[in-house]
């Protein structure tokens, strides 16, 4: 769950937020904010006895320390990322249910299963024990990473999208005379381009990046606002296939060329363009919470100012 990485760098940007302060508060807190964990065994009392040796009990008390030291900030920063969406999603009333958790969690473990080529057999259990996670753990993640998912798509608008390619010529210094030899290479390929020449083979002659060139510069789906001026006029007018005149931005000197429009997609396909688009507007939604997040640290408790 790659989305992970934006929301741990927001809440390190923002602080930290207040922290339950006991194994107990923790799966007590849970369940009252409603993630839906069910199969989470409940914390046992501190007085609880927990195992006997030679007829002497071992209570909770003395391991939830430990407990605490080994996985307590972890956990707690997972409870973080969970918060922060669980807030934004109350704010724009969007609930994930425990059935959508339950088949993304199979689904989940499906995959993790598939990836480290488990035996046959080997349950769901052992299956995340040996990669070192547990149910809850996942079924938390698993409602946060949904809940995220519906936030970024709240305001989704498929009409606001064009898919493109992309050819990107890059001047060699930013001489007057280095760019102006990248206008007339990117000129030269648009007059050849508009001629019958195959996109593939500009590609293989203009572009540098063995990335772009490997992916025929294919960069996917985008947000029309997001181009140049001239090359939103003329995405009105060109058809699926087209390109656009050379224009200069930030990257270079590019052409575009219209791959398909979220304005005329059928329901298949714009199933496959919001899987595109998923990873990148749970980032956008995570920076867009981070502009008004406050957060604060109390455990572990900050050290004061000289202590080693």
């Amino acid at each position: 769950m790659a989305f992970i990485n934006s929301l741990m760098a927001a809440v390190a940007m923002a602080g930290h937020l207040v922290p339950l302060s006991t194994t107990s508060e923790f799966n007590l807190g849970v369940r009252r904010q409603g993630v839906g964990m069910s199969e989470v065994p409940k914390a046992p009392r501190p007085d609880q006895a927990l195992a006997k040796v030679n007829g002497v009990e071992i209570k909770a008390s003395e391991i939830e320390d430990l407990l605490w030291e080994a996985r307590g900030a972890e956990i707690l920063t997972e409870f973080i990322y969970y918060r922060v969406a669980k807030q934004e999603a109350d704010r724009l009333k969007i609930i994930v249910t425990d059935s959508e958790v339950n088949e993304a969690v199979a689904k989940e473990l499906k995959s993790l299963k598939l990836k480290a080529n488990f035996p046959e057999g080997t349950s769901d259990e052992d299956a995340l024990a040996q990669g070192g996670q547990s149910a809850g753990r996942l079924r938390l993640a698993t409602r946060t990473n949904l809940l995220l998912t519906k936030i970024a798509f709240s305001d989704f608008d498929p009409k606001l999208y064009v898919r493109v390619s992309t050819i990107i010529v890059k001047p060699k210094s930013n001489s007057a005379t280095d760019l102006s030899t990248a206008i007339s290479a990117c000129q030269s390929a648009y007059s050849r381009l508009q001629k019958g020449e195959k996109w593939e083979t500009l590609v293989d002659e203009l572009v540098e990046e063995t990335q772009g060139r490997q992916a025929r510069g294919y960069l996917g789906w985008r947000l029309i606002s997001a181009f140049p001026e001239e090359s939103q006029k003329e995405f009105l007018t060109i058809k699926d296939g087209g390109v656009t005149k050379p224009v200069q931005t930030s990257n270079g000197i590019q052409i575009f060329r219209i791959e398909g429009r979220g304005s005329s997609l059928k329901t298949g396909d714009l199933d496959q363009m919001k899987l595109e688009l998923g990873e990148i507007l749970r980032n956008n939604a995570v920076n867009k919470i981070s502009k008004t997040l406050k957060v604060e640290r109390l455990y572990p408790a900050p050290k004061k100012a000289g202590t080693p």
